[in-house]
């Protein structure tokens, strides 16, 4: 369903168990859900009402759109892959390796991922736009770094980390890194920059109830309000399980499945 920002509900898409989803720059959605034992990638025409297949290896599922939409990059058993969003030609294999995933996508094809570290736990990487794909730690510590998401302007990082014993949203400049700023009180993940990126999103709780919080952001926090409470929504890793529209900003889509 899509959510504006009172939290008003419109169901847009339902019968699925719904996962993943990620507009593109136009407004479509990319997402993943089981069908007949098989998950995969498919997209979904919000205008047209249309439900397209994009994947066919059984395998596919968390999909990121390229800056541009022409791409959609997910993962697969095998790595990283990516298939062009109209449906056109083959699958491609873009990461080879240990479990990793696109996050975000930088203009020049660098991708942000999470990547499972020498520890067993998420770290935050950047493979790099070469055909090589190198794959550099970004933020990578005892402790687990995962969801990130790059602010519009591509100068901070979002992300979540459990350094402190439960999970919290902290921003830190990119791609320098350094300092970081700790955003949520108590218990966040699953943040999700607006279009003109003065605002975070992110998941933290509200008298024990999920709700959704919009941080002000300059980068300190100017603020933190709690807008709705999302407790049907579905939560995830190593990434946000709803997005923020690039059309609308206001809106959002919940992965609500039924």
């Amino acid at each position: 369903m899509v959510l504006d920002h009172s939290g008003r509900r419109a169901v847009v898409s339902e019968g699925r168990r719904f996962h993943s989803p990620r507009f593109s720059p136009d407004g479509c959605l990319a997402m993943d859900f089981i069908q007949e034992g098989s998950r995969d990638i498919w997209t979904r025409d919000l205008r047209q009402r249309t439900l397209s297949r994009l994947s066919f290896e059984k395998d596919g599922h968390d999909p990121v759109w390229s800056p541009d939409g022409r791409w959609i990059y997910y993962v697969h058993a095998t790595g990283i892959w990516r298939r062009r969003a109209d449906g056109g030609g083959a699958a491609d294999s873009v990461y080879m390796g240990s479990y990793a995933q696109a996050l975000e996508l930088e203009r020049d094809g660098t991708i942000i991922g999470a990547a499972t570290g020498p520890n067993g736990k998420f770290d935050v990487v950047r493979l790099s736009p070469d055909s090589a794909h190198t794959l550099t730690p970004l933020l990578a510590t005892p402790y687990t770094e995962e969801a990130a998401t790059l602010s519009p302007n591509g100068h901070w990082l979002a992300y979540t980390s459990d350094e402190t014993g439960q999970t919290q949203v902290y921003v830190a400049a990119y791609p320098a890194g350094g300092a970081k700023v700790l955003v949520s009180q108590g218990s966040g993940v699953e943040p999700r920059w607006t279009l003109d990126g003065r605002t975070l999103y992110y998941q933290g709780e509200r008298d024990g109830v999920p709700y959704l919080y919009a941080a002000g952001a300059d980068f300190a926090v100017t603020g933190r309000t709690p807008l709705f409470d999302i407790s049907q929504c579905e939560p995830a890793e190593p990434h946000a399980n709803w997005d923020v529209s690039r059309t609308a900003p206001a809106s959002s889509w919940c992965n609500r499945g039924r």
